[in-house]
Formats: C-alpha cells, sequence, structure tokens
C-alpha cells in the first residue's frame, strides 16, 4: 500500500474542508443512509436515493427536454464543483443550462429535488483542451440551496492528506455505463473503483507517461469499471478510515474509452487544486458583492427598501424570492425594474 499523497506529506489525520462553512463537521454527510457503507458488490448498481447528497446533474436543454450532460459535486449552498472539458465549445450557450441538486431518477423530479441555473461559470486558466490538464471549474449557482436529507456539501482535503490511504473508492452518476450504449442512465448509478497509483497507471503499459502530477487513475486492471460519456464532471469519493467520512477526492476527466483494460478513468486532483477552489469562490464571492453594492449606491436616490416578491423569468428558478432593494429606473423611455435579492448575489433585471 502506498502511504503518502502525491502533492504532499504522509499524514495520518483525518483534516478536510468545507468551503465557507464554520463547521467542517458538516460536510460529507448523508443523512438517508442510516448505515454505514457496505462495500461489498460487484461492478456496478443503481445508488438508493439520497446516497450521495452532493452530487449534481449539470443539464443542457433541447427543443422540449433537458439532458444530462455532466456531472458535479455540491460545496456549499451557492458553489458547484465540475469539469471544465463539460463547457467545451458550449460557451455561448451555457448560461441556458441547468443544475439538478438532490435527484436520484433524472425523469421523475421529486419534491425533494432542487433546480437552479448558472450564474457564473469559471474554467480554470490554464485548462488545456488538447491534453485535458487542468480540468476543473466552478459554477455557482443563480439562487443559494438549502440544505436537507437529500442535499449536502461535499468534502474535499486539504493538501498534505493521505488520500492514497483511503479506501472503498466511488464513481457515482447518470452517465453511459457501457461504449457501445447511447442512452444515458436515469437512475443514479455507482461503482468500486481501485485506486491505481500514479506511477503505475502512467507506465508504459498503461498511460505511458501522458499523465500530470495533478491527474488521479481510478477503476481496475481489466478494464470492468466504466467511465463514460455523462460521467465528467462527476466525484471520485474514498472513504477516511478515521473519520467515515466519504472525501471528493477527484473531479471525473477522461478515459481511453470505457472499458479497456489498463486504461481506467483519469480524474483531477481536488487535493492539488485545494487552494485554486477556495481562492477562487473568494475571489468571486468579494466581486459579485462589491457589484452589488456599487450598483446599489449608483441608484441610491430611487433606491428603497422593500419586503417585494415577484417569480422569476428564468424557468430554471420558477420561485419567488424575497427581495432586498427595488428601484425604477428609465432609460431610452423603457423602465428598468433593478431587484437586489437576499438569496442572489447578482442584481436582477427585468424591462417593464
Amino acid at each position: 500500500m502506498f502511504r503518502h499523497s502525491p502533492f504532499g506529506a504522509m499524514y495520518s489525520g483525518s483534516d478536510f474542508i468545507l468551503i465557507d462553512t464554520p463547521d467542517t463537521r458538516d460536510c460529507g454527510l448523508r443523512p438517508m443512509e442510516e448505515e454505514e457503507y457496505s462495500p461489498y458488490f460487484e461492478g456496478g448498481r443503481d445508488s438508493s436515493p439520497g446516497s450521495w447528497p452532493w452530487l449534481v446533474s449539470i443539464q443542457a436543454p433541447t427543443r422540449d427536454e433537458f439532458y444530462h450532460l455532466c456531472g458535479g459535486s455540491l460545496l456549499n449552498k451557492d458553489w458547484v464543483l465540475t469539469a471544465a472539458h463539460c463547457f467545451k465549445g458550449e460557451e455561448q450557450f451555457m448560461y441556458h443550462w441547468r443544475l439538478v441538486l438532490g435527484a436520484n431518477h433524472l425523469s421523475t423530479l421529486g419534491t425533494e429535488v432542487e433546480v437552479r441555473g448558472p450564474a457564473k461559470i469559471v474554467i480554470h486558466e490554464n485548462y488545456d483542451k488538447t491534453t485535458e490538464t487542468n480540468d476543473i471549474a466552478l459554477v455557482r449557482l443563480k439562487i443559494s440551496v438549502a440544505f436537507s436529507s437529500y442535499i449536502q456539501p461535499a468534502c474535499i482535503p486539504k493538501r498534505h492528506m493521505d488520500v492514497l490511504a483511503m479506501t472503498h473508492c466511488i464513481v457515482s452518476g447518470w452517465g453511459v455505463m457501457k461504449s457501445n450504449v447511447h442512452n444515458k442512465a436515469d437512475a443514479m448509478e455507482e461503482a468500486l473503483v481501485d485506486f491505481i497509483p500514479y506511477e503505475i497507471c502512467n507506465g508504459a503499459t498503461w498511460y505511458d507517461g501522458v499523465l500530470a502530477r495533478h491527474q488521479l487513475c481510478a477503476g481496475n486492471e481489466k478494464g470492468q469499471i466504466p467511465i463514460c460519456q455523462g460521467d465528467g464532471g462527476g466525484p471520485l469519493m474514498c472513504l477516511d478510515s478515521e473519520s467515515r467520512i466519504f472525501f471528493v477526492i477527484g473531479v471525473t476527466s477522461w478515459g481511453k474509452g470505457c472499458t479497456k483494460p489498463w486504461k481506467p478513468g483519469v480524474y483531477s486532483s481536488t487535493q492539488f487544486f485545494k487552494d485554486w477552489i477556495v481562492n477562487t469562490i473568494t475571489r468571486e464571492n468579494k466581486i459579485a458583492a462589491t457589484t452589488t453594492e456599487m450598483l446599489a449606491d449608483t441608484l441610491s436616490p430611487a433606491i428603497h427598501r422593500s419586503t417585494y416578491t415577484r417569480p422569476l423569468a428564468n424557468k430554471v428558478d420558477e420561485e419567488h424570492v424575497p427581495c432586498l432593494y427595488v428601484t425604477r429606473t428609465s432609460i431610452n423611455q423603457k423602465t428598468l425594474l433593478v431587484v437586489l435579492c437576499k438569496r442572489q448575489l447578482n442584481p436582477f433585471l427585468t424591462w417593464r
């Protein structure tokens, strides 16, 4: 067993982070799982509702409906972690997408499910579309979500934690489970995978030197555990033996086919990108807060406090949101309604 983290020194404790949450014990919770996780199954299986409450389905629209495109992991009430490749070539369309949280069967979204639109998508500045290095991204939700038995934030490990000592590694999502099948899964599925050391996975008979140090491998030698279309952006989760909590240690990036021998799934390490994740969320939250304050100051003569509520125009967010400021201002003989909502970092603008 390899006992050292590929990104730091050996560590024997259970240290982890939850972005913007004071109590780190509140991440990685699985309220719907009353019994401790049992790893004794072979291949893949359907996940029970609420099994992985941080899992997110990122969906794109067709003419009549939405379809699952990528997975993601909820980090806090506002931010989702996913892969940069999910947005490759989709830059002009991705703000029409939606994120589904708390779901199990995507065809039947129950009352426990929350649906949000993306307010901001941040792709790693050094993402390489050719090599798929730095394949990581963050999505800020238009409206914050409330945690429930079906929606919980994930834990990600700090840089000095020994992720290679973790056990019971799982991949989960709604992706295609076989290379010759085009339909994605309706029910969330999960599969046990083996964590494969970098030295082996990057060897001559495996990926032959193409892997970067921030990429992890998981699967098995015979290629019996698939990573396929639609699994991208979803989590690689492993169990910490001390805390008994599952950590999202990787973001699903790529693989050679679905079930080829010596070609396991490749994942972007959350441990390696921890600083980028924290710094990006902190920076973007400050920018959004500053923008809101500047807009409020600019329009201050016309602004008054109100309990005004109205449905959002975005069909993804069909709910009433309490708002703090309301103003009406005329531009080119049209009236612009400005609404700054308590649960939103961005002002909601609409023409009247």
